[in-house]
């Protein structure tokens, strides 16, 4: 699948973003999984500038936006602008969150081109990409397991490079014990991210149907809860989908 026609659409990081997305996510294999993709991603980010979720909200709106949590203007206008402590109590004790003292609301707060939210949703796509954002739990972590590091002998664990190949002791993957900030869901994997999404929600093949509004309604319906800036994912779907094949929509 050739994305060159993309350049000067997108910009250049988001035009690289695509690029490893394409490389290491064989899930996107053709011009219309891509057009669909691109088309949701592109709105639910404010065009690929947003990775991180809004929490900054006035009192009024979290009364309009949680009414489970906020019932009384003078309770809402105390987390008013408050993001961390919006962040607490909304997403608490749910999405694999612990309660609003362990701070997971804030910590796995939305991220990504399609935010996903809650320890549950970070500990998943963890899995997807290899990289661990979520602490293992005590009781899955042998009690006198020691994590201290000690020196590796790269000459003892590398094999011999074989001819003609690029192999050598620098190829080596060293397994890390260290849990990875959850931030760089935001800063290195936003793409990957709301791949994952489109993976773990079974999107691809409603996209596989083809580039019509009714399939795209649907994704919208999926990817959005709704179908807010329904008018612009078409729009940019059907335009994402004419540049990737030269095919044009009356």
């Amino acid at each position: 699948m050739n994305i060159d026609k993309l350049k000067g659409k997108v910009s250049d990081k988001v035009f690289d973003l695509i690029q490893e997305a394409l490389k290491i996510c064989p899930e996107i294999n053709s011009e219309v999984r891509l057009a669909h993709f691109l088309g949701q991603v592109s709105e639910e980010s404010i065009n690929f500038t947003s990775t991180r979720e809004f929490l900054g909200y006035s009192g009024p709106e979290l009364l309009r936006l949680f009414p489970t949590h906020f019932s009384d203007l003078e309770v809402a206008n105390g987390y008013a602008q408050n993001p961390e402590k919006i962040a607490n109590l909304v997403y608490a004790s749910r999405l694999g969150n612990s309660d609003v003292s362990s701070g997971d609301g804030w910590r796995y707060r939305g991220r990504g081109y399609i935010q996903i939210t809650g320890k549950a949703n970070y500990q998943a796509f963890g899995k997807y990409v290899g990289v661990c954002f979520v602490p293992p739990s005590s009781s899955s972590m042998p009690p006198d397991l020691d994590l201290t590091l000690k020196p590796i002998d790269l000459d003892a664990i590398a094999p011999a490079p074989v001819e003609g190949s690029l192999s050598s002791a620098f190829d080596v993957k060293i397994p890390e014990l260290s849990l990875a900030d959850p931030d760089l869901v935001a800063t290195q994997y936003p793409m990957i991210s709301a791949v994952w999404f489109f993976t773990s929600n079974h999107l691809w093949g409603i996209c596989d149907k083809g580039i019509s509004e009714e399939f795209i309604t649907e994704v919208t319906k999926r990817v959005n809860g709704g179908v807010n800036g329904l008018k612009t994912r078409i729009s940019n779907t059907k335009n994402y989908y004419s540049l990737l094949t030269g095919e044009s929509f009356t």
